[in-house]
């Protein structure tokens, strides 16, 4: 239940904003995605001290090839590595972009990627979307 609400609120937030929001910090593993019908994401978070690794995996659950992105809002922390995307920051949030090789997700594949952090761990907000791969 709890997912579902989630998932709505994120879809509805999507389309009101063309952005996404802040995810509240985690150190569970979670799931979510702006349209489960595309995508399935799942994410594990470690922490120490004042650090924190998260690692997402992005699941391509349509029978299309999907493209994607995410933000990612710190509170109170810093971004200090990225894997298999590139970030940039920009009105209070990380804005991320996969490397080009995971840029598109074929029907049923996946692609990893992560990051680490200083402060609280903070999930990221993924849309998936249906395209046309060029």
């Amino acid at each position: 239940m709890a997912l579902r609400i989630r998932i709505a609120a994120l879809a509805a937030l999507t389309v009101f904003a063309v952005a996404l929001h802040a995810a509240p910090a985690s150190a569970a593993p979670a799931t979510g995605s702006a349209d489960p019908l595309l995508c399935e994401v799942t994410t594990t978070t470690n922490s120490w001290g004042n650090g924190f690794t998260v690692s997402v995996t992005i699941t391509n659950t349509s029978d299309a090839t999907i493209t994607w992105r995410a933000t990612l809002t710190l509170q109170g922390g810093t971004l200090s590595t990225a894997w298999g995307v590139t970030t940039t920051y920009a009105n209070g949030r990380h804005i991320i972009v996969p490397e080009r090789y995971g840029e598109f997700i074929a029907p049923k594949q996946s692609y990893r990627w992560g990051y680490n952090g200083t402060g609280q761990p903070a999930i990221p907000q993924v849309v998936c979307s249906s395209t046309t791969r060029p």
